[in-house]
């Protein structure tokens, strides 16, 4: 008998503190719901649809650039505006070999290095026959909004076919500027790098964090660009004072957080719409699968869904909504900030709640993804940095046009006038570095790992691959130049 009420007594018990635990989830969720709702954030595919109204077509980049993006594959950006799933596509052009790699990798080129004739020749051929495309490109990006038909009610299937067409265009115009730069023609490399930049301001307003991470991308070839004209031309000050313009257009510090308000859209929608979330998620891999017996799209959605609804009734739904609204609550906060100076405290923010997400009882989902978007406030900070790096290096070369090719001793003697952005280093909150170079000089950050590694952009050409590296903007060339 005193079994039976030892047992009904840990029962009671039990129930009590389950009964406790998903009152304190659904009181919390609702007043993440209420303080989001406020501020007019969505939190569903259908609400973040509502928030991305449809643009006029002759205001809207993407219209433009479909139209010339379906000359060449009419299947794909028919279907992608039809709101097919399966976008059938022409066969891609393999680029040439001999095409030059660019960025601070063992196999690319340093900023000051020359092109080969050969090289030149190579990307010449190739460009050629782009370039009719290429400047209706350049006009297309001019447009003030860029809007796609994207499926919002997909979710984290969503189909963004655009994001490689936008890559692949940035990629021509790294090309050319390149190209420009080996002829001296220096206004032709600042078109060509003034593009790139029009092309990252097309995912200005994208809600999707792979969209913002593309957009990163290319501000990054942008200043890439930047660096190698600077380093192997001597810009004038009206052309300088128009590099600057393009550079300064890249903030994309707006980005994180309007990314971190999408997300969470994105992962509220998927627990409320788990079976056609999952079906999409998984139908191309069902495609793939060649065996006879496989279980179709549909009944792994259904046995996903009843899942669901089991994880429901235990009231573990609420629980993952409690777990991601408070996540990203607090990493929305965070990216209010400007300047960024503690990007760890972003990254720990999403490692705590992955850490804490596995403690009993476990938010499957949430342990799962929350971890994925830890380094998301470093990949921002970087091009920040980056984008300052840009701007103070400029202002430098501002500075030395002046004076008969003189260097300034540090960043502080630069007249205000030519300081466009903050010199303040967004990892830690110091002072950018500046270092004289043999041949000219780098504007440097202390980067992610926050010590000074004496302006090592990138790896040596052999040995070890360094852990520890610094984040910059080097100008080698000489004053003679």
């Amino acid at each position: 008998m005193w079994c039976l009420k030892i047992f009904l007594t840990l029962l009671i018990v039990a129930v009590t503190c389950h009964i406790i635990w998903r009152t304190n989830n659904a009181r919390a969720v609702a007043r993440l719901e209420k303080a989001t709702r406020e501020h007019g954030e969505p939190l569903s595919f259908a609400e973040l649809a509502a928030t991305y109204p449809p643009v006029p077509d002759g205001s809207n980049a993407y219209v433009a650039l479909r139209d010339i993006w379906v000359l060449d594959d009419p299947d794909r950006w028919n279907g992608f505006d039809n709101g097919e799933r399966d976008l059938k596509s022409v066969p891609q052009e393999k680029p040439p070999k001999g095409l030059p790699i660019f960025g601070r990798t063992r196999t690319g080129l340093k900023p000051s290095d020359p092109l080969a004739a050969e090289t030149v020749e190579i990307t010449e051929d190739y460009l050629s026959p782009k370039r009719a495309q290429m400047s209706a490109v350049r006009e297309a990006v001019k447009r003030p909004k860029f809007r796609a038909p994207v499926q919002f009610q997909d979710g984290m299937s969503a189909l963004l076919p655009y994001l490689d067409a936008l890559k692949s265009e940035a990629r021509l115009f790294q090309l050319e500027s390149a190209c420009a730069v080996e002829a001296g023609r220096i206004n032709d490399s600042l078109d060509c790098i003034e593009a790139i930049g029009n092309l990252s301001r097309c995912l200005k307003d994208e809600p999707f964090i792979v969209c913002q991470r593309v957009r990163l991308a290319l501000s990054s070839i942008a200043m890439e660009s930047a660096e190698h004209l600077t380093s192997r031309c001597q810009p004038d000050e009206t052309q300088l004072s128009r590099l600057t313009s393009i550079i300064a257009a890249l903030d994309s510090r707006d980005g994180l957080k309007r990314s971190m308000i999408g997300e969470r859209a994105m992962l509220f929608g998927f627990l409320d719409s788990p079976a056609r979330a999952y079906y999409l998620a998984n139908k191309s891999r069902n495609d793939e699968d060649e065996e006879e017996d496989k279980e179709s799209p549909e009944q792994a959605a259904n046995k996903w869904a009843l899942g669901m609804k089991v994880f429901e009734a235990f009231g573990m739904i609420t629980a993952e909504k409690r777990s991601m609204g408070e996540t990203f609550a607090k990493a929305i906060e965070h990216s209010e900030s400007p300047e960024f100076v503690t990007p760890d405290t972003f990254s720990l923010i999403f490692e705590t709640a992955q850490s804490n997400a596995w403690k009993f009882p476990p938010r499957i989902f949430s342990a799962m993804l929350l971890g994925s978007y830890s380094r998301t406030g470093e990949k921002f900070n970087r091009t920040e940095v980056m984008r300052r790096c840009s701007l103070a290096a400029i202002a430098v070369e501002r500075y030395r046009l002046r004076n008969h090719g003189a260097l300034p001793e540090s960043l502080g003697a630069l007249p205000t006038e030519f300081l466009t952005a903050s010199i303040k280093d967004t990892f830690g909150g110091q002072t950018l570095h500046f270092k004289k170079l043999p041949d000219g000089f780098v504007v440097y950050s202390v980067g992610p790992d926050f010590k000074d590694n004496d302006a090592l952009l990138g790896p040596p050409k052999t040995g070890p691959w360094p852990r520890e590296m610094d984040v910059g903007f080097a100008v080698e060339r000489s004053s003679g130049q």
